[in-house]
């Protein structure tokens, strides 16, 4: 399982130092993701990747939840419907449809999600000042400590952090 941890960093220069000793470290037992930044007026910093929404918003979590409620509730209207019309259902006619309505969930849930803000990323970033600058690292589990830690000595400071359980991350 994999760790999302949020940094506040004070400058850009300490954006770039970070970014380079992360990018430092070896892929294989640290296995680091990103980092992606978040600047205060929302403008990209020269050299370094913007965050996308679907790290700093609940998009991830209302797709998964959207793709189970529109699944359930397509296949009970189907049979519902058929069982008022007296029409014989076909188990085919049940997965399509199940399935078409975990595709439409699937899609409203992402995009209802990605209005949804993540609340401490969001106080946070309404708090930036001018220079400051939001970063996400993606990590393992077993090595966020030693990257909470060198991001701290690099002078980051930590804002929060949430487990992933969705593979949303894997993209950018």
């Amino acid at each position: 399982m994999r760790t999302v941890l949020y940094f506040r960093l004070r400058n850009a220069t300490v954006a770039r130092s970070v970014h380079a000793r992360l990018m430092a470290l070896p892929a294989s037992p640290v296995r680091v993701k990103g980092p992606w930044f978040i600047h205060s007026d929302g403008h990209a910093i020269a050299g370094l990747k913007n965050a996308d929404s679907h790290q700093t918003t609940y998009r991830g979590e209302f797709g998964a939840l959207g793709t189970l409620c529109g699944a359930v509730s397509a296949t009970l209207s189907l049979v519902y419907l058929g069982n008022t019309g007296e029409i014989i259902l076909t188990i085919p006619a049940c997965v399509v449809i199940g399935a078409m309505g975990a595709l439409i969930g699937w899609w409203l849930g992402r995009w209802v999600g990605g209005l949804v803000h993540r609340g401490r990323i969001a106080r946070s970033r309404a708090k930036l000042v001018l220079a400051e600058t939001l970063m996400v690292v993606s990590c393992t589990s077993g090595t966020k400590d030693s990257v909470k830690l060198m991001i701290t000595e690099l002078g980051g400071e930590t804002i929060g952090e949430h487990n992933r359980v969705l593979p949303d991350f894997d993209r950018a």
